[in-house]
């Protein structure tokens, strides 16, 4: 089932890296249509700080089959590189998103989670880390969801693994405020 979700996660990391500042204007473009700029995205990425670059914060929903998904995802270019840490939360439930509300990865029948770091320097080191390629450890709290402005806020952590590129990523100190999701 894990297999599902990984599509949804590169369909938005490519919306990610489609979407610039002259291409938003922060308004709702709907369930499944990005929304960027408008939000804030840090965490630590291997004890590193992580900020998003304000214009490259995306949210997006997604309600396929019975399954609903809120993704909260950051951007960011510096000397060139490029990196891109996204968390989605994943359940059979949509009233399971609520203030307090957490998901994990171990809970794959119920609110379940996983996160992923892109990374990719313009040359030939590039790779994409996920937590649900081993069942690594991933957790999401929702520190505020408001359905009707179609925001949300969290915290998180997450380990990713790229076997491939034989990387490991620990984030830590994750936190999304004010994500537009639709």
């Amino acid at each position: 089932m894990k297999r599902l979700f990984f599509p949804i996660l590169l369909g938005a990391l490519l919306l990610l890296g489609a979407c610039s500042k002259d291409d938003d204007d922060s308004s709702s473009g709907g369930a499944g249509t990005p929304n960027a700029g408008n939000g804030t995205f840090t965490c630590e990425v291997d004890g590193q700080s992580y900020v998003s670059d304000p214009e490259k914060v995306i949210g997006l929903s997604s309600d396929v089959g019975g399954l609903f998904n809120r993704i909260a995802s950051g951007f960011r270019d510096a000397n060139g590189d490029t990196l891109v840490v996204t968390i989605t939360i994943v359940s059979f439930n949509v009233n399971a998103f609520e203030t307090g509300a957490t998901f994990d990865s171990g809970n794959v029948l119920g609110n379940w989670c996983f996160g992923a770091v892109s990374f990719n320097n313009g040359g030939s080191g590039e790779y994409t880390a996920t937590s649900s390629a081993d069942n690594l450890p991933c957790s999401v709290t929702l520190t505020a969801y408001d359905p009707v402005a179609a925001t949300f806020s969290g915290t998180f952590a997450f380990d990713a693994n790229d076997e491939d590129a034989n990387v490991t990523n620990v984030v830590t100190n994750g936190v999304f405020t004010n994500i537009e999701f639709d």
